[in-house]
């Protein structure tokens, strides 16, 4: 895995703490949403707020299978592990940009290795590095536990950052559409950020984030462009082979199957990939199938597909509902 996938939480310090509370700012009308400039010199510019539907895809199938719940079976060392990973990538990365020296990877990197999700990830506060073009649609798939929102924070590398507020009211998975406008006519890399907040004005803690996709591009924002994925058998002993599958929507010349160390740390899911499975290219409508080695660290286990398209660069990320428990 690219190192620059450690980086986790690239966005501290640049992220723009708005004036405007969440709630006020689901009130305002859409050109109250106009751009301006950030202390550290970054183009913000505020997009509309979004609800999630479970509006059907292209192929008139919705997936809404919200799977397994991730329990607390991690040891408190292994907590300490992936969140302490967590948090040193952070302070690295505020390091990095209070110098003005915030970098992320390359779009030719980013063409040829795909999208890019930190090795330690808490999942309520979700960072993917990837590629966006002119007009490109970027799609969320996700169930919020709870009251609150998601910030949805798109940074590019021209230093233009969208800033978007989405809800979820359905009583399951749910999927918004973002449409970032005034793009250049030009690939360029992005930081895509996902966090959950709690409700303006309240006390209450920010609600459990599932994420289930997330996708970037004409050809793979139907709904998002890889669901209905499996993973299984709920429980298999080291070294045994787990199966998967999914379904795509459209085509891509490369795969990866991530296998994700997973459990909760303060009731929220963080994983830590364990290892990485190559896949053979899929077609769009393909029912894929394929198998990985159950091997890495006992417990609860995620599956992260990440695909795209090598001659486009649209991307997509998509992770488990089903959970699987690696034993000796």
């Amino acid at each position: 895995m690219s190192s620059a996938r450690n980086k986790y939480s690239r966005l501290v310090g640049i992220r723009v703490a708005s004036s405007i509370a969440i709630g006020s700012l689901l009130l305002l009308p859409h050109a109250a949403f106009s751009q301006y400039e950030s202390s550290s010199g970054i183009t913000v510019r505020p997009l509309p707020p979004a609800n999630a539907s479970n509006a059907p895809s292209s192929t008139g199938e919705t997936d809404r299978n919200t799977g397994q719940k991730v329990s607390g079976g991690m040891s408190g060392g292994q907590k300490a592990a992936i969140f302490g990973g967590i948090l040193a990538a952070a302070v690295a990365t505020a390091v990095v940009v209070h110098q003005h020296e915030h970098k992320m990877p390359s779009s030719d990197d980013l063409m040829k290795n795909g999208p890019q999700v930190p090795q330690n990830v808490l999942m309520n506060h979700l960072i993917v590095d990837g590629l966006i073009g002119p007009g490109w649609p970027v799609g969320l798939d996700f169930q919020l536990e709870g009251p609150g929102s998601v910030t949805l924070d798109i940074t590019t590398s021209d230093k233009v950052q969208y800033h978007q507020v989405l809800t979820n009211d359905l009583n399951g998975r749910g999927i918004t559409v973002t449409r970032p406008d005034g793009l250049p006519d030009k690939l360029q890399a992005a930081t895509f950020d996902v966090e959950a907040v709690a409700p303006a004005g309240s006390n209450l803690p920010p609600p459990n984030l599932r994420m289930y996709g997330m996708a970037a591009g004409p050809y793979v924002v139907h709904s998002i462009a890889i669901d209905q994925v499996t993973f299984g058998p709920s429980s298999l002993k080291m070294k045994q082979n787990a199966q998967f599958g999914f379904h795509s929507h459209s085509d891509f010349s490369n795969v990866r199957a991530d296998f994700m160390f997973t459990g909760l740390k303060d009731n929220h899911i963080v994983m830590r990939q364990d290892n990485e499975t190559p896949v053979a290219p899929v077609t769009v409508d393909e029912h894929a199938q394929g198998s990985l080695q159950g091997k890495g660290t006992e417990g609860q286990h995620l599956l992260q597909i990440r695909a795209w398209r090598g001659n486009s660069g649209d991307w997509v990320v998509a992770w488990s509902p089903d959970v699987v428990t690696l034993a000796k």
